[in-house]
């Protein structure tokens, strides 16, 4: 038996995709907002407690009211815990690239100094007893030494 399909973003037959994830600032203003409003829940459940109960449909109205934004403030954090890793991840990802740019400038500029020393080296030697060995082992005479030859 095949495992069951996964869950589609959006309808096969080209639905609108997902909304894109919320700001941390949108995240953190709908969480003050949150506990703002539960903060109230629980004054008024503890003032309607201390006047005799009294109320009892509205304490049972606030008393929802504080569980819903206790289930929204966990699944706010959630959020923000994500949105948060997810920032930290970003931002190494581009240290380690800058780290490993800088190693290869940095091999690439001692290469470079390297290459131009041997250069330097090399510039300053002349193989005039070899360059003359050439030209015989090739049968041809060098200009300058024609030229010498003939005046």
């Amino acid at each position: 038996m095949s495992p069951p399909a996964k869950k589609r973003r959006f309808a096969p037959g080209g639905g609108a995709p997902a909304a894109p994830p919320p700001s941390s600032d949108d995240l953190a203003a709908r969480h003050a907002g949150t506990v703002k409003s539960l903060r109230e829940d629980v004054a008024a459940l503890l003032s309607s407690s201390a006047g005799g109960g009294a109320g009892s449909a509205g304490a049972d109205g606030r008393l929802a009211s504080s569980v819903l934004n206790l289930a929204t403030l966990k699944s706010l954090q959630r959020l923000l815990a994500h949105a948060s890793s997810s920032r930290s991840d970003a931002s190494r990802s581009r240290r380690e690239e800058a780290e490993e740019r800088s190693l290869v400038l940095e091999a690439a500029v001692y290469e470079r100094r390297h290459l131009r020393g041997e250069i330097d080296a090399a510039s300053g030697w002349r193989a005039d007893g070899l360059a003359g060995m050439a030209w015989s082992e090739l049968g041809i005479e060098r200009a300058g030494d024609g030229e010498e030859d003939m005046s």
